[in-house]
């Protein structure tokens, strides 16, 4: 489970999860079941096919949406019609203005309006937000996102 500590980038994020088990929050109990998988994995096409979603060049490459979906969808809530763009998630849920544990966080990608990451808020860290992904360096892991490029936080 989270309840351990990741390396990224030299620095030890503590990830002291425990606490928060009986919150509300089920789509992180489904994703934290899925750290490790790596794009080319298989699984990413049982993501797919629970979210009733082809599979195509762009949703095998850009997954980050796909992910977010899968845990949205098996923790018996119901994703975006099209999760797998990460910038549609920016339209799902209610938006909130102070960071919550396990909210959805959706960020700008470069200066590209139509592209973005989205995935589930972990806690901060300094000028950064700890997340829980898919498609980050490739794979579902913890990783750490700039505040500065966060478009929104949704809950659901």
């Amino acid at each position: 489970n989270i309840s351990n500590t990741c390396k990224q980038g030299g620095s030890t994020i503590p990830m002291s999860l425990d606490g928060f088990k009986n919150i509300g929050t089920p789509w992180i109990r489904v994703g934290e079941v899925e750290i490790g998988v790596k794009e080319g994995d298989p699984q990413i096409l049982e993501y797919h096919k629970v979210l009733n979603l082809t599979p195509n060049k762009d949703t095998l490459t850009k997954w980050c949406g796909i992910y977010v979906g899968y845990c949205v969808k098996t923790a018996g809530f119901e994703p975006p019609a099209y999760c797998a763009s990460a910038r549609s998630w920016l339209r799902w849920g209610v938006k909130i203005l102070v960071p919550a544990f396990g909210c959805i966080a959706v960020f700008k990608r470069d200066n590209n309006p139509e592209s973005g990451h989205v995935c589930f808020l972990l806690g901060e860290e300094g000028d950064n937000y700890i997340v829980l992904g898919g498609n980050q360096g490739d794979k579902v892991c913890v990783s750490k996102f700039p505040k500065k490029d966060l478009l929104s936080l949704r809950w659901l």
